[in-house]
C-alpha cells in the first residue's frame, strides 16, 4: 500500500491566494534561467532545466500555486536537476576516463577571465555548497530562502554556504599561485 504523500516542505510557506501560473512563469522564467545558468555554465542546459521545473511545478500548480515563495520550490527544482546532471557527467566522465577515450566537453562560461574562474571554482564545490554560495552571492538571497531552496535549517545553510565559501578561497589561491610560478 502507498502512504499519501506529506503536504508542502515545512521551509516553503503556504498561503491561501492561488496566482495564474502564466503570470507567475511569465515574470519568474528571466531569474530561473539566470540561476539555473549558475550552476551549468551553459545556456542551453540552463533554459532546459528551468523549463523542466517549470513544467513540474505547472503539473503540481494547484498546490505550489499556493505557496508564499513558489520561486523558491522552482530554485530547489532547478538545483535538484543541476546537481543530477553533473552527477551523470561526472559519471560519464569517470567512464570515458576508464575507457582510455578523451571526452571533451565545450563550456563557454562567460567572456571575462576572471568570472570565468570564479565560475570554475563554484563548479567544484558540492552540490549543496554550490547552490548555497550561488544563491547568496549571485542571485542575492538570505539565508531563510537559501535555505527553502535547500531543504534545511537557516543555520545548515549558513554552514554550506561558509563551507563554500572555504573551499572557494582554497580553490582560487591555489589557481593564483600556481598562476604565478
Amino acid at each position: 500500500m502507498v502512504e499519501p504523500r506529506p503536504g508542502p516542505s515545512p521551509d516553503i510557506p503556504v498561503v491561501a491566494t492561488v496566482v495564474a501560473f502564466d503570470d507567475w512563469y511569465a515574470a519568474q522564467y528571466s531569474a530561473a534561467v539566470r540561476f539555473a545558468y549558475l550552476l551549468c555554465h551553459d545556456t542551453a542546459d540552463a533554459e532546459d532545466l528551468a523549463q523542466d521545473a517549470f513544467i513540474a511545478a505547472s503539473r503540481r500548480w494547484h498546490q505550489i500555486g499556493g505557496y508564499d515563495r513558489p520561486d523558491l520550490w522552482v530554485r530547489r527544482a532547478i538545483a535538484n536537476r543541476a546537481n543530477n546532471r553533473l552527477r551523470k557527467l561526472y559519471r560519464g566522465t569517470r567512464a570515458m576516463a576508464r575507457l582510455q577515450t578523451e571526452a571533451t566537453f565545450n563550456v563557454d562560461l562567460t567572456s571575462r577571465t576572471e568570472d570565468a574562474h570564479v565560475l570554475a571554482a563554484l563548479a567544484r564545490l558540492p552540490d549543496r555548497q554550490r547552490v548555497a554560495v550561488a544563491l547568496t552571492y549571485l542571485e542575492d538571497m538570505d539565508l531563510t530562502d537559501v535555505a527553502a531552496v535547500l531543504g534545511c535549517s537557516p543555520e545548515t545553510a549558513r554552514t554550506h554556504r561558509r563551507r563554500g565559501e572555504d573551499r572557494l578561497r582554497v580553490i582560487l589561491t591555489a589557481e593564483h599561485d600556481n598562476a604565478g610560478e
